[in-house]
């Protein structure tokens, strides 16, 4: 424990770990961990006024949120096809929206350790790079989009 600060671990977390070591209560730690992450996004990011006006209160940040295009997906292959679970991300300032989003992705994630084994295997058999060609390749590729451009 005593080298928790030495690591910057925020005094909020400090007792979390301390308890999370005597009774082993993954889920208070998980919970806390996302509380921690949201609130130091709060006072780095959200509060941050050069990032308010050059990110939040951007067209293209707007539009992502009215058209709901921001996703955090799980995905994992069930009976050779690839499927996704996750949620949209919208309304992204408030803090608490935030930490309920992270609460409801971890619930996602955990639910069932089958749905869990699913997904880490996708994970590790797939390299992520961002793209939505990682889950639909026969769908989204570079290969189609430069076919695609040859004829525009």
């Amino acid at each position: 424990m005593h080298l928790l600060p030495q690591f910057s671990v925020s005094a909020f977390m400090v007792p979390v770990w301390q308890s999370f070591l005597k009774q082993q209560n993954s889920e208070l730690l998980t919970i806390a961990l996302i509380i921690n992450e949201q609130q130091y996004i709060e006072g780095r990011l959200i509060s941050n006024a050069c990032y308010r006006t050059h990110v939040y209160e951007s067209s293209t940040f707007k539009y992502q949120e009215f058209f709901h295009l921001n996703h955090v997906i799980f995905p994992y292959a069930m009976e050779k096809r690839v499927k996704v679970i996750g949620l949209n991300v919208s309304h992204f300032a408030p803090l608490e929206q935030r930490i309920q989003l992270g609460k409801k992705l971890y619930g996602m994630l955990y639910h069932s350790s089958y749905q869990l084994k699913t997904i880490l295997k996708f994970a590790s058999n797939n390299p992520h790079t961002g793209s939505r060609s990682d889950c639909w390749p026969q769908v989204f590729s570079c290969r189609l989009a430069k076919v695609f451009l040859a004829r525009s």
